[in-house]
């Protein structure tokens, strides 16, 4: 993705997005199970989030934080390699701005195994 296409991406954005490293799981719901991935960046209306495992995201998905706080649901509205931005259709304001308020947003969290992403 060049230069052009991301600045026109993010002037369409209404809220900043926050940095932030935050463990999620992005859950399609149904049999499926939640696929692990870091929530990157933050805002009341949507995030950037990337698989931690290197499986593409769903289309469609409830995002979960590391503290099992259902975020929103989330649309895909656009995808650079491992990394999607996603829309809330349905958010957890009270889930949102707790994130946002965590101490840590910028910290690399410990994956399982001892990982570190980042």
């Amino acid at each position: 993705m060049d230069d052009h296409d991301r600045s026109a991406r993010e002037e369409r954005r209404n809220a900043t997005r926050r940095p932030t490293r935050i463990r999620a799981w992005a859950d399609p719901g149904g049999t499926s199970a939640p696929a692990d991935c870091v929530i990157v960046d933050l805002s009341e209306e949507g995030a950037m989030v990337s698989s931690a495992d290197d499986r593409p995201l769903p289309e469609n998905f409830a995002l979960l934080n590391d503290a099992n706080s259902k975020l929103g649901d989330a649309t895909v509205m656009w995808r650079d390699g491992e990394s999607v931005g996603v829309r809330f259709k349905k958010r957890n304001a009270h889930a949102v701005h707790a994130v946002k308020a965590h101490p840590n947003l910028r910290a690399f969290r410990r994956l399982p195994g001892g990982r570190s992403k980042g």
